[in-house]
This record gives structure tokens, sequence and C-alpha cells, in this order.
């Protein structure tokens, strides 16, 4: 005995096999990421470049710097098939935010050669320890030009005390670091101790506009040196209301 399907229902049944196999041909293939390639990425430049780039961009963690961490923190990463760095992660780490600095210094790796296989560009997974090791004598620490009484006249001279800071009776420290580069200039500044906006922006100002330092020396040689500076604020007008109150 046959039983005739409606016409409607084959169509339909036709339509949907077409878009099914339509939908897997188009459906995008996951890109191969090689451990090893005939030609193996590199660093434009080369290994010399690489390692100068790392050591310019570098900086030291300043809660590093205080309990003495240094070593070496492995980190992967791949280079994808247009030399550009994806999927930066830590392997193994050795904390107190050096972690964390290896991981943003290779995330600013501008684009590689990337790795070839087969005459293909390809993604190539790649491991690369970055070193944090501290310096334990300068021959020469950084200074500022004329030295500290020079330094501080120069903070004298130019910190603009924020009014929103002075009307709301704010003031203390903020602490800076910020590296000394070999030909003295001054980069990498970040707060470390904040007070309050106004004030952590101020004291980054006057560090910005410094003029060139004397940089650290170790064997007669000039070296990328961190720097911790504390910048007091002192408010004066809540010194006077005070002695307003004190005579009433």
């Amino acid at each position: 005995m046959h039983f005739k399907t409606p016409l409607s229902k084959l169509l339909l049944l036709v339509f949907a096999i077409l878009s099914y196999s339509s939908f897997s041909q188009t459906e995008p293939k996951e890109e191969e990421v090689f451990i090893v390639v005939e030609q193996m990425p590199e660093y434009p430049g080369g290994t010399e470049a690489r390692n100068k780039f790392i050591s310019d961009s570098l900086i030291y963690p300043p809660q590093a710097i205080d309990k003495g961490v240094e070593g070496r923190v492995y980190v992967h990463f791949v280079i994808e098939k247009d030399g550009s760095i994806s999927n930066v992660e830590v392997l193994r780490g050795i904390g107190s935010g050096c972690d964390e600095e290896a991981v943003r210094v290779v995330s600013l790796f501008p684009k590689w050669n990337p790795g070839i296989q087969k005459g293909k560009e390809v993604g190539v997974s790649y491991n690369l320890p970055i070193q944090f090791k501290l310096l334990s004598v300068l021959d020469k620490a950084p200074e500022y030009p004329g030295g500290e009484l020079a330094m501080y006249k120069y903070i004298g001279q130019n910190i603009i005390y924020p009014s929103n800071a002075i009307e709301n009776g704010i003031e203390g420290t903020v602490v800076v670091a910020f590296t000394v580069m070999p030909n003295g200039d001054i980069s990498n500044i970040k707060v470390i101790r904040s007070i309050e906006t106004s004030l952590d922006n101020e004291a980054k100002r006057l560090i910005e506009n410094m003029p060139a330092w004397n940089p650290g020396i170790i064997n007669e040689q000039a070296i990328k040196t961190t720097y911790k500076l504390p910048i007091t604020f002192k408010n004066e007008r809540k010194k006077k209301k005070k002695k307003r109150k004190r005579k009433k």
C-alpha cells in the first residue's frame, strides 16, 4: 500500500536539507596553532631588539622591590599568522606584581614576523621567560641635577595645590615611582601611594616636568633605575582655621 506525501512537505524537507548542508559548509574552521614550524616566528630586528624592547618597557613593581622579589616569569602567548600577539598568560610566576607586569610588556609587543609552515603563514604557540633582576649595588644612584636640595627647591617653586583639595582640607603625602632612563629622561610615572585624584595628578605633573636626571651608574655604565619620591601637600588654610578656633 502506498501513501502519497504532499508536495509542499517534500519541498520543505529538501529546503531543510539544503539549508543544513549550506550552513555546514560555510561554518568557519578554527585556525590551527602550531608548536613547531619550518620557520619559527621572529621579533622584528631579532632577539637583541626584542630584549631591548623588554628592557626599555619593563617597570619593576615597587612592591617587588620592597620585598626583594626577583626571578623569571614564564609567559605563554600566540603569535598569529598576521604577526599580532594574542592569548597572553602566565605559565609560572613569582608574584608581587611581576606576573602582571610581564603580561603587560608582552601585550605591548609590535607585530612579529609570523611562523611559516609549507609556505604559508600560520599561528604559533610561544613561551618566553621575562627576567626580573634587582640591582644590589649601584656605584652611583640616580640624582636630580644639583642634588636633593635643588630637587626640593624645584618642587617648592612649582607645586600647585589643587583648589578643591584646599577647600576640602585634604593634605598628605603622595608617593610616586618612576624610571630614570640611561640618558636621564623620566618615564613610567606611577602613583604607588594615593591621597586624592587631584593631588595624585599634581604630583605626577611635577615629576613629568622635571629636567633630565643624572642616571644611576654601575661599572661606569649608565643604567635604567626605578626611583620612589614622596611629595607632601600641607594645607595651610586648614591650619589657619584651627588657629582661629583656638582663639575663640
